[in-house]
């Protein structure tokens, strides 16, 4: 946009914006799953990937940081790329400087990832990785459950199906 801040005297403002009839192609940096990548990461400041995803795929993405004080955030969104504000899935620590989200099941095609500093101290380096999980188990809940009776036990890791809930019978 010409003369943003308004800093030349003009008897015309409004021939000061105009749109293109030609499209131009951006492209955004691919991210192999399972080969991290490192940047500087400076405050203020995103980085876009994009990855391709399976059908049913379960995808780990981590940022770490070489700075402790920083404030990271990562977002992840499936065919287009995201932003803080729109997104389907979001890092989960505020003010930390490390980030991880997982997918539990993704759709065949592109997902694209912002990593964005909120507060950086100078010279932070990031490492991004995408990778796939195998099955795992991470967490039971709860944690033990009485004598008698019935118990159900809700299962979180990665590959699993729908019927996450198990009923014991003691």
């Amino acid at each position: 946009r010409t003369d943003i801040l308004n800093q030349i005297s003009e008897a015309n403002e409004g021939n000061n914006f105009r749109a293109s009839a030609e499209t131009m192609a951006v492209d955004v940096t691919a991210l192999t799953l399972g080969t991290p990548v490192t940047s500087d990461l400076k405050q203020g400041q995103s980085l876009y990937f994009r990855f391709e995803a399976g059908q049913g795929d379960t995808i780990s993405v981590n940022m770490d940081s070489n700075k402790d004080g920083a404030f990271n955030e990562l977002y992840v969104r499936f065919g287009q790329a995201p932003t803080r504000g729109n997104f389907d899935y979001a890092y989960s620590i505020p003010f930390h400087p490390d980030q991880e989200i997982v997918i539990p099941s993704t759709i065949t095609g592109t997902y694209y990832l912002m990593a964005y500093s909120e507060y950086s101290p100078p010279g932070q380096i990031v490492m991004i990785d995408a990778h796939t999980l195998d099955f795992g188990l991470d967490n039971i809940q709860p944690e033990q459950g009485g004598a008698e009776g019935q118990i159900t036990l809700r299962l979180q890791g990665s590959k699993m199906t729908s019927r996450d809930e198990i009923a014991l019978q003691s």
